[in-house]
């Protein structure tokens, strides 16, 4: 069996709590309806490939409300998905750095960043994001989006391994069959990183020893 040498890790839920019908219930207050918080409209998903900026996002956003919202009230409903980082899985994390190379790999955008770093900050304050991770991967970043093929090869090229060395964790479904589509190793999870991925891990890794 081929030897897994690192794990990629996908970032809401699955790292950070999320509620996206926060969000959507949010700008619902705002007069406008989304059915789909990500991918209701064309500039969502251009805010998580980076190609537009914060302010013509913001600028979207009022044409559709008739600029009947402030900038602070589109960012606040913007942010409102993003909740909180149990202390546990930043231990998981780096226990898993203790075996294998570990990368984030999110789609996402600036402003939820800002609004999770903000977090970090306030209520971790001790931790150092950045080292957590061999290196971080964001959408708006690299100008690329799961689950598109050129998303996970960026990634590949960029770390320099082979598919079949690695192992992504994520919870959307779709994300999962791009990465398996390109010959990652998958492991799909509708629940946060706790101590039950060590058994997941073990399925493609099963000499992993755990101390």
């Amino acid at each position: 069996m081929k030897k897994i040498k690192a794990v990629i890790l996908d970032l809401g839920v699955v790292i950070i709590n999320i509620d996206q019908e926060k969000t959507r219930m949010a700008f619902e207050q705002l007069g406008l309806n989304l059915k789909d918080v990500n991918e209701s409209l064309p500039f969502f998903l251009q805010l998580e490939k980076g190609k537009i900026s914060k302010e013509s996002f913001i600028y979207s956003i009022k044409q559709l409300l008739n600029n009947n919202a402030t900038d602070e009230q589109i960012i606040k409903a913007w942010n409102a998905m993003i909740l909180d980082l149990p202390a546990n899985r930043i231990s998981l994390i780096n226990e898993l750095s203790n075996h294998y190379a570990v990368f984030l790999l999110s789609n996402t955008n600036v402003f939820h960043i800002e609004e999770i770093m903000g977090n970090i900050n306030q209520y971790h304050p001790n931790l150092n994001w950045e080292s957590t991770f061999e290196k971080i991967f964001l959408s708006y970043e690299i100008g690329h989006r799961k689950p598109d093929a050129a998303c996970y090869e960026y990634v590949l090229n960029d770390i320099k391994l082979h598919a079949h060395e690695t192992i992504f964790v994520d919870d959307s479904k779709s994300n999962i069959e791009g990465a398996e589509k390109v010959g990652i190793n998958c492991i799909w999870t509708q629940k946060a990183i706790d101590t039950w991925l060590w058994d997941e891990i073990k399925k493609y890794d099963p000499d992993l020893q755990l101390h």
